[in-house]
């Protein structure tokens, strides 16, 4: 919803924008018209696609001047914001740029029709309706110019702008990600890697009671098992010590406890084994187990 209003915000200014840009110094027809009338179709919603930017051509006439033209230049108007609606699935730069030109081919044939049909600039012939259009060309060639230069400006902005919002949600998800990362991190620091040489040491003569993890890299259920091991050793810390014994490389360690499948968990206290525990265990049960082992 916050960032629909903020679409909606962006939308309404650049079309102010396109506006204004009719009364600053321009080649002739060199204006955002057109522009706003396929960016309205394709970003505003609703009915407001076509009031919007219909109104604001309106304010705009009354002060540059009325004509005898309008309707041709406002139903050209209307059927770029129809073009603009059909880009909302066609998306992709050769879609709109296709669209831009079809745009401004028929601003350039229906108002042209109107200064033929409603001036006395053209005898009211085929032939004059033919130099009507020759003599448009140099304006057909700058509203064309216009409409790909301001198109491909509005649409950048906007999509830009939509991309912000991804952005910044991916850049907190990273950032989440990365503390999560290094939490785990720390709370694997608190457990300790042992080996057949350091067994006795870490774990035999430990002063606190030992939880002793038999794990090995190819195991599942190890795996699954390791941050609930961690996260004991964490919390627990300062209670009992949790060593890590990777069965492959310390095999003698693992014979010598009879440890015939992985993960297996031994408490040690004092250098006796006080419980012995086969496969994956919640958090919970593990907790008790240990509670029950060292009270």
């Amino acid at each position: 919803m916050k960032q629909a209003k903020k679409q909606s915000r962006l939308s309404f200014l650049l079309l102010i924008v396109a506006i204004l840009s009719r009364f600053l110094p321009h080649p002739p027809n060199f204006t955002a018209v057109g522009a706003s009338a396929l960016y309205s179709g394709k970003y505003i919603r609703g009915p407001w696609a076509y009031f919007v930017p219909i109104v604001a051509m309106l304010i705009s006439d009354l002060f540059l001047g009325l004509h005898t033209t309008m309707p041709f230049v406002y139903g050209s108007f209307i059927v770029s914001i129809v073009l603009g609606r059909t880009l909302i699935k066609r998306k992709g730069w050769l879609n709109t740029g296709q669209t831009t030109v079809i745009g401004s081919i028929i601003f350039y044939l229906v108002t042209n029709f109107g200064v033929w049909l409603t001036t006395p600039l053209y005898p009211h012939t085929l032939a004059g309706l033919a130099q009507c259009y020759l003599l448009a060309l140099p304006f057909f060639a700058w509203t064309l110019l216009g409409d790909i230069t301001f198109v491909a400006l509005f649409f950048t902005i906007t999509e830009f702008a939509r991309q912000e919002e991804p952005f910044l949600r991916a850049k907190k998800a990273i950032k989440k990600n990365y503390l999560s990362y290094i939490k785990r991190s720390l709370m694997s620091q608190a457990a300790i890697n042992v080996t057949d040489e350091t067994f006795g040491a870490e774990v035999l003569q430990a002063e606190k009671p030992v939880l002793v993890d038999f794990w090995a890299s190819w195991c599942g259920p190890c795996q699954m098992l390791k941050p609930v091991v961690e996260k004991i050793a964490e919390e627990m810390k300062g209670k009992i010590k949790v060593a890590l014994v990777e069965v492959d490389h310390n095999p003698i360690s693992a014979a010598k406890y009879n440890v015939m499948s992985v993960p297996t968990l031994l408490i040690v206290e004092n250098g006796q084994v006080k419980n012995q525990i086969i496969g994956a265990q919640s958090e919970k049960d593990l907790k008790e187990k240990i509670n029950e082992a060292i009270k």
